[in-house]
Order: structure tokens, then sequence, then C-alpha cells
């Protein structure tokens, strides 16, 4: 099972609801819900428009600053997938709906429910999803590990280039776990970790950061 974004919220959920359906897990590019580290306001108040989907121009003067990664430096990928979301929009209520819905979901308080091994896979240049975000899945969901790619952006599984894909496709096909290069390399989180990763990290865009870090706190008393 792959989640990227907030297909990662949908994921994590089957993989606590249904545990004997997912023999593997990975999680790209997205985060907790409520108590995770939302991206800054720069990244946010665009993912709030949906005009990237209908407007070309506001689409490359924009996708840069909340996708990083690729989206600032590689023209060709930003011109190649600034076709692409062209090409069929989302209707207004399915994009807002969206938006409601990971506004009110969380599963800190349940990660650790998951069984399944899962690949944390996160781009150090995500100015949407921060990657403390992927710190905390792979501290709090038990037989996870996390494999960082810092030049990566919040869209590298849609660069054919990103090494991203190949760390997935490892994971994921390997007969056993041991078999799996990512797996043996990737990073095994520590609380530690994690308190560092957020230590380090801005709190995100204001108000919605300084709420998310309060319910972080208010589920670890």
């Amino acid at each position: 099972m792959l989640g990227y974004s907030l297909g990662g919220t949908v994921a994590q959920t089957l993989a606590r609801r249904a545990p004997e359906r997912v023999r593997r897990l990975v999680l790209a590019a997205t985060a907790p819900g409520w108590g995770c580290v939302p991206g800054r306001w720069q990244a946010m108040i665009h993912l709030y428009n949906p005009l990237r989907y209908f407007s070309r121009t506001y689409y490359e003067k924009t996708i840069g600053a909340m996708a990083g990664g690729q989206a600032r430096t590689d023209a060709s990928f930003i011109a190649r997938h600034g076709t692409e979301r062209l090409v069929d929009p989302p209707s207004l209520v399915g994009y807002y709906s969206q938006l409601l819905a990971a506004a009110t979901w969380s599963s800190i308080g349940w990660l650790s429910e998951i069984s399944a091994p899962t690949l944390v896979v996160a781009g150090g240049d995500d100015p949407l999803l921060p990657p403390v975000n992927s710190v905390m899945l792979a501290h709090r969901i038990p037989r996870a590990r996390l494999q960082l790619h810092p030049g990566e952006g919040h869209l590298m599984l849609f660069d054919d280039a990103s090494p991203a894909l190949g760390a997935v496709y490892d994971f994921l096909t390997a007969p056993t776990l041991d078999d799996s290069r990512v797996w043996r390399e990737a990073q095994v989180v520590t609380a530690a970790d994690e308190r560092e990763a957020v230590r380090t990290t801005s709190r995100g865009m204001f108000p919605w950061g300084l709420a998310s870090a309060a319910y972080r706190a208010a589920r670890a008393a």
C-alpha cells in the first residue's frame, strides 16, 4: 500500500483498520494530521487556492514555493507537470471537501497500532509538509523506518528521475525485508530524533501550527 500526501491519511487508516490487507506500507510526503507541523504560510496559502489547476500562469508562479524540490529548479518538470494539472481539474466541492477532511483528522493517538512494516519517504525540501512529519511517523509506527531525500520536494513521486521511486519499488518488491536494500539502509528513528526534529523546525503557518503543536502536547500528556 502506497499512501502519498493526502492519500497517506487513507493508507494509515487502512493499515490500522484492516492490517491483514497490508503486507507492507509506504507513506510518502505525508503527515499524521492534527499534531503535525504544517508548512509555512508561503506554501499553505497556495494549497487553499485551486487556481493552479485552471491557470498555467498561476501554477508556474506558485508551484515552487508550494512544493519545493523539482518545482523550484527544473523548468521541464514544471512545464510537464503543469500541463498534466490542467487536463482534469477537480471540482471545487471535491477540492475543498478534501481539505476539510484533512483538517479534521489525526492519527497521532493510534500510530502505534499500525503493525505493517512501513517505509516513510520524505523530501528534504518539502515546504508543504516539512520532513519533521515523516520523522514523527517513522518514530511512532512500531515497524517503520525513514528514508529522507535531501533535494526532493513534495512532488517527488511525479518525477521519473527521483531516487524515491527506486526506493519504493525496492521496498515493495523485495521477497523479504532482509532482501530490501532500502529497508536495511533506512533510518530507525528514536524519540530523541523526533524531539530534535521538532525543536529545529518552525511551528508552521499561524495559527494552525500553534494549535497543532498544542494538540500534540495534549496527546502526549
